[in-house]
């Protein structure tokens, strides 16, 4: 049986990529997290490889349009689109978008843009996710107690670890924003403050940008800084409306009067949305984005367009954007 490594490598050499690129002209837009060199899909997922990255980069800056996300607003807006354009976006707020992202798209001249987490930018706490997996998995813990959601887990080996940790995200991305926050401060008692901070030193490529850091990046000519909430809200049915709203208008206030600019673009945590949410972001931005991976771009939704992933290896990132 042919792997799915080998399928796509097929696909590339035989040129039904670059036929696939020459036919299907429409607009794209990818999203990546964070960039590094310290990569572990168990505890760092949202962290791609930088030496892909670049050859990713590299792609792009041969076959297509990178453009940033003002010029992409005003095309998609006008139905100027010439069928080239790529937009690129980093979720999050990481510091290796500063440190890694940024001086590799400055040197092919390409702009992108960055949708922070504003609480975590001002804390510089962990993102919830992230939490879990270091405290579950890395912390070297037997039991972890989760009174918010009355659980004792046994971690007695890395599979449970592992197991456990699943469980724990799939309950955070599903649940209220008051109830993500109690699970997270369940989470860290677990450890002592002085293993807590260590978890995080073990961990910098997770550390998210301060302000500072964030203004540097603002100042760039290639930067633009949209919302991604304050506290990387989720926004599905199980969400009080008040609390989509704070989340998403209130960050937007906050960017502005952090960076002295207009933030105008949003995009959704994990995805998710909701007609209200959908209102929401018709009311404060002028686009909003989703984590659909769909290479169409619909007038009709600009609240919450789709984009490419970018964590995949070299070959189905081709096939992807020629799709």
């Amino acid at each position: 049986m042919i792997s799915h490594e080998l399928k796509e490598a097929i696909l590339v050499r035989s040129g039904v990529v670059a036929y696939r690129r020459s036919r299907n002209r429409r607009p794209r837009i990818v999203f990546w997290h964070g960039v590094g060199s310290q990569v572990d899909p168990t505890l760092c997922p949202e962290i791609f490889d930088v030496n892909i990255f670049k050859k990713q980069v590299r792609y792009l800056s041969r076959h297509y349009d990178v453009v940033s996300i003002d010029e992409f607003c005003h095309r998609l807006n006008n139905a100027t689109f010439t069928g080239r354009e790529v937009l690129l976006t980093f979720d999050d707020g990481y510091a290796n978008n500063l440190s890694v992202v940024e001086p590799i798209l400055s040197q092919y001249g390409m702009p992108f843009t960055i949708f922070i987490s504003t609480d975590n930018i001002s804390s510089g706490e962990y993102y919830p996710t992230t939490v879990n997996r270091l405290i579950t998995i890395a912390a070297g813990l037997d039991k972890l107690q989760i009174p918010t959601i009355g659980k004792e887990y046994d971690l007695q080996n890395e599979e449970e670890r592992k197991s456990v940790a699943r469980e724990i995200s799939r309950i955070m991305k599903s649940s209220s924003l008051e109830q993500v926050k109690s699970i997270v401060a369940d989470l860290i008692s677990n450890v002592s403050s002085e293993d807590w901070a260590d978890l995080k030193r073990r961990f910098p490529s997770l550390r998210p940008m301060n302000w500072d850091e964030v203004r540097q990046l603002s100042k760039k000519e290639n930067v633009t800084i949209g919302s991604h909430g304050m506290w990387h809200i989720c926004c599905h049915e199980r969400q009080r409306e008040a609390d989509i709203q704070e989340q998403l208008e209130k960050s937007r206030q906050i960017i502005e009067e952090h960076l002295q600019s207009p933030c105008d673009y949003f995009a959704y945590p994990n995805g998710n949305y909701t007609d209200f949410s959908n209102r929401c972001v018709d009311s404060c931005y002028k686009l909003g984005f989703s984590a659909e991976t769909k290479t169409r771009v619909c007038l009709e939704h600009k609240c919450i367009l789709p984009r490419i992933t970018g964590y995949i290896n070299l070959n189905l990132f081709k096939i992807l954007l020629s799709s």
